[in-house]
């Protein structure tokens, strides 16, 4: 009897270990990464959802109505976007990072989703 209970034991103990990890690992949040500037290493969001989509099927401009939820996919900081015309930032806390624009550890992300905020709107 005693075995038993030492593995129903362990078992809950691994199980909550192995949960503990996963949600430091981001793992639960399967469109992001986490961005780290500790380590001179950002990644940013791969789709962003905008919400639901209108009863006709559309979305705002550059979303498309996928599973009823209107989405965007979102280039990682080593590519390019074509026929991009507006400068808007991309994040929604590009203030918070401000700060890092003129470094260049974080120019190349900072130019690709923060270009109103860091100033890289080119003029038209």
């Amino acid at each position: 009897m005693n075995y038993l209970k030492f593995f129903a034991l362990l078992l809950l103990i691994v199980t909550l270990s192995s949960t503990i990890e996963c949600r430091k690992k981001n793992v639960y949040n399967y469109g992001k990464t986490k961005m780290e500037y500790g380590n001179r290493r950002m990644t940013e969001m791969s789709v962003h959802v905008s919400g639901n989509c209108q009863t006709n099927g559309e979305c705002p401009f550059g979303y498309t109505c996928t599973n009823q939820m209107c989405v965007k996919p979102i280039v990682n900081g080593n590519q390019r976007t074509r026929n991009f015309v507006q400068c808007n930032d991309l994040e929604k806390d590009c203030y918070k990072f401000q700060s890092y624009c003129r470094d260049s550890a974080y120019n190349d992300v900072l130019r690709e989703r923060c270009k109103r905020t860091c100033g890289f709107c080119s003029p038209s």
